[in-house]
């Protein structure tokens, strides 16, 4: 099939000189870039182009996205309001993107799915460590309990013997006194 750049050419311009849009503004509303447009507009470069970069121009100038393939292939374009016919290799690319995406969600998916399938594996094993702690800690805080309820006993007995200690004192500072002679100076020797 042949194609006709200069009748993309013609609709580019006269639909521009319509809308009283400039090449700038095309530029960027359809963000194709300023060297495509201009080789559009003045014919000046026939090559295959992306069917993206041609939609993109007619979405901005107000046109089906496929106004101006039409007009390259030689058929009449759609009007604005037409369902978007895509071709077959655009179908085929798109599902082959939509495959690919799906395959890595699948791929993430089943990689959360596995972590926490090894952690749902190991809840028995952490549900017996649970109970083997909360039994040691009971056991802990029984023996603290227990260890607490004497502490009054221990501290009457420290006070009993911190009592015998002061007597003991007392004899010894008595004896040790009546031992000793007095001091020269006629005062007595202190301890």
């Amino acid at each position: 099939m042949t194609k006709d750049w200069a009748a993309v050419a013609t609709a580019l311009n006269q639909r521009l000189t319509e809308l009283g849009v400039r090449q700038h503004e095309l530029v960027a509303r359809s963000r194709v870039s300023r060297s495509a447009v201009q080789e559009l507009r003045h014919n000046t470069t026939q090559r295959r182009r992306n069917a993206r970069t041609l939609e993109a121009l007619s979405v901005a100038l107000g046109w089906h996205p496929q106004h101006l393939v039409a007009v390259l292939e030689g058929r009449s374009p759609p009007q604005a309001g037409d369902p978007v016919i895509m071709s077959d290799p655009d179908v085929a690319d798109l599902l082959t993107a939509i495959n690919r995406k799906l395959s890595e969600i699948e791929r993430a998916q089943g990689e959360e799915l596995r972590a926490i399938k090894g952690q749902l594996t190991d809840l028995p094993g952490m549900s017996r460590r649970l109970a083997t702690t909360r039994l040691d800690l009971r056991s802990d805080v029984e023996g603290l309990r227990d260890q607490a309820a004497e502490l009054p006993g221990i501290r009457a007995q420290l006070e009993e013997q911190a009592r015998e200690l002061a007597e003991i004192k007392d004899l010894l500072v008595r004896l040790v006194g009546a031992t000793r002679p007095p001091a020269d100076d006629g005062s007595e020797r202190q301890l």
